[in-house]
Formats: structure tokens, C-alpha cells, sequence
């Protein structure tokens, strides 16, 4: 699973409001919890890119389980070459994701 963080406003990490700065930790725990909370999750990586301008996101990147040889900065093109998955998987573990987000607070948007 690959998701990411998008915001409502636009802002560097260093010009991030405190307040929203206070929350961003939170916000990555409760994602990479339920992310991990898959059962081929062994574990969920995340980083932030940005280019500079006011606009930054966070990815979540879940190592799936058994693959040791994924660990570290290397998993963000290991997704490039994992085998494919059918997207009836992909809709599974994204419900999951958002519904295990709504349950501590929020609204689990599903199409």
C-alpha cells in the first residue's frame, strides 16, 4: 500500500503554523498504525518530499510482510517493481485504512 497526506492549506515545513505542526505527528502515527494494521503489513515507512514551494506531502510507504530486503530508504522504488496486486485488494485495504481512521475520529470517505 502506498497512500499520502494531502493538506487543505499549502506551507513549507518551515513555515508550518504550530498549531497544524502540533498535529502533524499524530496525524502520521494514526496513518502508519492503520496502515500496519493490515495483515501483509509488516511495517509502514513514511517521508516527506517537497520541491520548495508552499506544498509539501507526506507518503506512506507499508513494507509488506516477509520482504526484510525492503527495508530502509530503498522501499519508495521497490514499489515500482513489486509484483502487482488486483485491484480488488487494493479497495479492500483502503477500506480498511479509512475505516479504521473514522473509528478515533473523522469520516471514512469510500467510493
Amino acid at each position: 500500500m502506498v497512500a499520502m497526506l494531502v493538506s487543505r492549506e499549502h506551507y513549507r515545513l518551515d513555515n508550518l503554523p504550530p498549531d497544524l505542526t502540533a498535529t502533524l505527528g499524530v496525524i502520521i502515527q494514526r496513518v502508519a498504525k492503520a496502515i500496519q494494521g493490515l495483515d501483509s503489513v509488516a511495517r509502514t515507512h513514511f517521508n516527506r518530499w517537497g520541491d520548495g514551494s508552499e506544498h509539501f506531502h507526506v507518503h506512506f510507504l507499508a513494507r509488506p510482510l516477509g520482504m526484510m530486503q525492503l527495508r530502509g530508504a530503498m522501499i519508495a522504488a521497490w514499489n515500482e517493481i513489486l509484483p502487482p496486486i488486483p485491484s480488488s485488494e487494493h479497495t479492500t485495504n483502503a477500506r480498511q485504512v479509512a475505516t479504521t481512521l473514522a473509528q478515533e475520529g473523522g469520516t471514512a470517505h469510500l467510493s
